[in-house]
């Protein structure tokens, strides 16, 4: 009899516990991928309250885009436009905003031009080398960003070498002369993780004027890099460093060519951060960032414009210094307080010789 009583409760609880597994799994659910930017902490994307997008790697390759700004083409919530191909002036917009209400960073350097005519940033010459993912914010973001950011957030970050040492090497052509190729290299030890990227792309173009025959060139080169220094269990030191220099033809307007109208654009981004985990329920994070814009434009006289003769330059820094401290005081909640400075500056010059 008792033999029979411990038979019949093992039975009842194999399957009390059966259901209780069962019942748990019904309750789990995906949260989603980790996302930084929407609270500069790592959260689950579902436990976000703004309608977030991210464009992970594998998708960027999958999407056979060469540019990010062609990967954002295909995001929720974001129109785009750009004056021809090839460097073209590209303007994105943000769930209907203005440009300049929508904040670009790589790596969390600011982009936005303090130069241009709204503060906003053109994304044309932006390359998918070295990218980890693009995280896209929609919605007003200024609590955390400022005014740059009334629409959303655009975030670009790198990628952390991981493992042995490996290359990647990518070579593409195609019509009007055109051609890329790209270098990749990576890795990390138990102390230093790095990452760099080398790309080179040349066009001869087309003419971007309705009835023009000149074709309009175009030259990017970008070098894209992550280095990290693990300087003892609990705290380490990051670097980034970004810069693209780009030579592209211009026309006179959407109908008439011009042989000799060029714009340089130099864009270079750099940041050095310290983090460090003080105690189980405090970390910190000091930052310090630079970036500079330099738009140079030269329009000398040529058969079509005989007496023209223009030249005119846009540069434009900012500079950006960052404390944040982070206290996860629950497992629901993370109260993040901070300091931060920013300074901006611009200056321009033009002449005109007719």
């Amino acid at each position: 009899m008792k033999y029979r009583i411990l038979v019949v409760m093992a039975i009842l609880v194999l399957v009390t516990s059966y259901e209780l597994r069962a019942e748990e799994r019904a309750l789990r659910y995906d949260l989603g991928k980790i996302i930084v930017t929407a609270t500069k902490t790592e959260t689950y994307q579902a436990e976000v309250g703004s309608a977030s997008t991210i464009i992970s790697e594998e998708e960027i390759l999958k999407s056979g885009k060469t540019s990010a700004f062609e990967v954002l083409k295909d995001t929720p919530g974001i129109a785009v436009a750009q004056n021809g191909p090839f460097g073209g002036l590209a303007s994105v917009y943000l769930r209907g905003s203005k440009p300049g209400h929508t904040l670009f960073m790589i790596d969390g350097i600011e982009l936005n031009d303090p130069m241009s005519t709204d503060r906003s940033f053109n994304p044309a010459h932006l390359t998918i080398d070295n990218i980890e993912r693009i995280e896209v914010i929609r919605g007003p973001q200024s609590t955390l960003y400022g005014s740059d950011a009334m629409a959303g957030v655009v975030n670009i970050i790198t990628k952390k070498g991981e493992g042995k040492p490996r290359f990647e090497v990518t070579s593409q052509v195609g019509s009007c002369n055109t051609s890329r190729e790209s270098l990749w290299f990576g890795g990390s030890t138990k102390v230093i993780d790095y990452s760099l990227a080398f790309s080179e792309m040349n066009s001869r173009g087309i003419s971007k004027a309705r009835y023009g025959s000149d074709p309009d060139g175009y030259d990017n080169t970008t070098i894209s890099s992550r280095f990290g220094w693990q300087m003892y269990d609990e705290a380490k030191l990051n670097l980034y460093l970004h810069f693209t220099d780009t030579q592209t033809d211009l026309d006179d307007d959407a109908f008439e060519d011009d042989p000799n109208y060029t714009m340089w654009d130099r864009q270079f981004a750099s940041k050095i951060e310290f983090l460090q985990m003080l105690q189980s329920w405090w970390d910190h994070k000091f930052s310090f960032s630079y970036s500079d814009i330099t738009r140079k434009f030269r329009d000398e006289k040529d058969p079509i414009d005989k007496t023209e003769d223009v030249q005119s330059w846009y540069k434009g820094d900012v500079k950006k210094f960052e404390w944040q401290n982070n206290f996860p005081v629950f497992d629901w909640s993370t109260i993040t307080a901070g300091f931060e400075f920013e300074r901006e500056r611009g200056s321009s010059y033009y002449r005109s010789r007719t």
